[in-house]
């Protein structure tokens, strides 16, 4: 048998065989104690000789033992040939240990090791894994890895699952004292503890469970259907809150609303582990800066003024995605060259794909880029600005003056109107059912046609009373027409009748409300931003009808120039059969859709359209711009006539 080992202040002697090799064994002891390794033994098998083996007794009973590439199996015996052996005995707090032994042909051998304690350790496990270990502020180790099946943690742990725990880690070389213990890993608290170590012993830490740093966000004003990132990643909000909210990881946080495809609120804010931090939501309509084309120095300087007032405007939100501008144009190969001949830019770039692409990339009301007349000493600058799909994808082009080096306040004030169009869409207009005329014989208005079954009809008008006054005032076509434009839905207006030598007599006449569409050929009217305002309207709960709206936005693609995003909007569209604006006069506007095609060289689509007008012609309810406007058949007819002539 051979033992090695220490007891109190000697060494335990060495039995007879290992006597014989105790010079030998004098150097591998040594190297074990430096750390260094030891020449490994010859372990050369002679041939047609019977396996032997080793029996290890080793004290502690779980340390590594490895006999070169070997390690024993319970209970601790390695089957090795006749030959010379050294084993590696390696446990943490324990000095490593290496014991020379040799097994003859067929025989046994006892090999008992008691190692020397050398400092004491630590054994401890963490939820989550890959979590830094320090001592004293040194690192010294890191969680890795899943528990063992079967692991159940116990103490404050227990109600965490056994598998979101690391492997068990052991840390060594702890000497006797006071330590002070820190786990780490980004996104979590800290652990703190302090070590209490009274002898060279082992020491095991119950499971650490990590708490995950958070703070909260506070969003004040946030609109239910609005969606809410932060860096980048979609948040989901506690909405049941009176400010709905959302948990955060501490440090930067970029945070980014969205309401539909225009509306957008962007902050950065810095939060601190644990703080609870209010921010106040502002949706607004956003502007997508998408650069500046041209190196003249003097007018770029105009174009970032001119992007602060808007900033400043308050009616938007200003986004510079310059970057994400350049390199979109750069990737199809247009440059300040390219969008300076505005005319065949307009006409040739595949706008359709620009549109779709921006979007996709970054949602926005308006996308806007400014190309300088010239790079050297520009003298204006063209503001190009379109809308999101399914506006019309071909800018509108604004002009402004640079020769003063800069944006005069009166263009930026026209900038800002412009993008902000005093227009109304999906307006309801009163109608009355009665067409009144100035009266020959006294002061007033005659009424001169009633609609049959129209509201002054059911009031009790006549073709031939005269009107006297109007909601209390003379009766004049200036007092008829500011009385209609302050009423509101469910009002009427009062009519005193009768001639000058009879009692007047009052009828009140509740108007019908029916619909306009949108003048799109309004003068200063930026078709961008009326596509706009008609989105903003498109995704959110109104009382304009959607058939309405899209309609609308065909009216402004074909005055945009681009017919075929008309068509398709047309082709889409499932207006009512009613009187006034409706499904004929959707079929209207499909007619002149094809007509521009017609008249842009595809003559196939002539045919086309004087079919429609011609089916047109033959209606009787339909009505134009508005549901008491011009009647469709008498102008399809006119249409189609001329497509005929053609």
């Amino acid at each position: 048998m051979i033992c090695i080992g220490q007891t109190g202040n000697g060494r335990t002697p060495l039995s007879a065989p290992a006597a014989a090799l105790q010079a030998a064994w004098i150097v591998v002891l040594f190297l074990s104690g430096t750390g260094h390794e030891a020449p490994a033994a010859a372990q050369e098998r002679p041939q047609a000789e019977a396996l032997g083996g080793a029996s290890f007794v080793v004290e502690p009973p779980d340390a590594r033992i490895e006999v070169g590439d070997r390690v024993p199996r319970a209970p601790g015996r390695i089957a090795l040939p006749a030959s010379d052996y050294v084993a590696e005995i390696t446990r943490p707090g324990y000095v490593p240990t290496l014991v020379g032994f040799t097994v003859a042909d067929g025989e046994e051998v006892d090999v008992a090791v008691a190692m020397e304690r050398a400092s004491a350790t630590l054994r401890l496990r963490t939820a989550p894994s890959e979590a830094t270990v320090l001592v004293e502020g040194f690192v010294r180790g890191r969680t890795e890895g899943k528990a063992r099946p079967g692991f159940t943690p116990e103490g404050p742990a227990a109600f965490t699952p056994g598998t979101s725990f690391s492997a068990e880690l052991w840390l060594a070389d702890l000497p006797v004292g006071s330590h002070r213990l820190e786990i780490r890993r980004e996104g979590f608290r800290t652990f703190s503890q302090t070590l209490d170590i009274p002898a060279l012993l082992d020491y095991e830490l119950p499971p650490v469970v990590l708490e995950q740093e958070h703070a909260m966000l506070l969003l004040e004003g946030l609109p239910k259907d609005a969606k809410v990132y932060g860096n980048g990643r979609e948040m989901q909000p506690d909405r049941s809150k009176l400010k709905p909210e959302v948990a955060v990881l501490p440090g930067q946080l970029d945070l980014v609303v969205t309401r539909g495809r225009q509306d957008v609120f962007e902050t950065s804010v810095v939060v601190e582990d644990g703080a609870w931090l209010e921010v106040g939501v502002e949706m607004k309509p956003a502007l997508a800066f998408l650069g500046t084309f041209g190196e003249d120095a003097a007018g770029r300087r105009a174009v970032a003024s001119a992007i602060e007032f808007l900033q400043r405007d308050g009616v938007h939100i200003v986004l510079d995605r310059s970057e994400l501008g350049h390199a979109v144009f750069a990737e199809r190969g247009i440059d300040s060259g390219v969008l300076r001949d505005w005319t065949a830019a307009k006409s040739e770039l595949a706008w359709d794909a620009i549109q779709a692409q921006f979007q996709r990339e970054t949602p926005a009301a308006l996308y806007f880029v400014a190309v300088l007349s010239d790079d050297l000493a520009a003298d204006s600058v063209d503001l190009w600005w379109w809308s999101s799909s399914p506006g019309p994808a071909r800018p509108d082009v604004l002009s402004i003056d640079l020769r003063s080096g800069k944006f005069e306040g009166s263009a930026l004030r026209r900038l800002a109107r412009s993008l902000d169009p005093a227009v109304e869409v999906g307006i309801r207009t009163p109608d009355l059912g009665v067409g009144l005329i100035e009266s020959l014989k006294s002061d007033g208005l005659v009424v001169a046609t009633v609609d049959p079954g129209g509201p002054a009809a059911a009031a009790g008008l006549l073709p031939g009373i005269e009107v006297r006054g109007i909601d209390g005032e003379l009766a004049s076509a200036d007092q008829l027409t500011t009385a209609l434009n302050r009423l509101q839905p469910g009002g009427g207006i009062e009519f005193a009748v009768g001639g000058e030598k009879e009692e007047a007599t009052t009828m009140v006449i509740h108007p019908e409300w029916g619909w306009t569409q949108l003048d799109v050929l309004a003068p200063d009217l930026s078709l961008a931003a009326a596509a706009a305002r008609l989105i903003r309207k498109f995704d959110r709960a109104t009382d304009t009808p959607r058939w309405l709206l899209e309609l609308d936005l065909a009216a402004l693609a074909l005055a945009a120039g681009d017919p075929e995003s008309a068509i398709q909007l047309l082709e889409a569209i499932e207006a009512p059969d009613r009187g006034g604006l409706g499904a004929e006069t959707v079929q209207y506007t499909f007619g002149v859709a094809l007509s521009d095609l017609a008249d842009r060289g595809q003559d196939q689509e002539r045919q086309r359209a004087r079919s429609v007008f011609e089916s047109l012609a033959l209606t009787e309810h339909g009505r134009l711009y508005a549901d008491e406007g011009p009647k469709v058949a008498p102008r399809a007819r006119l249409r189609a006539d001329a497509l005929a002539e053609r």
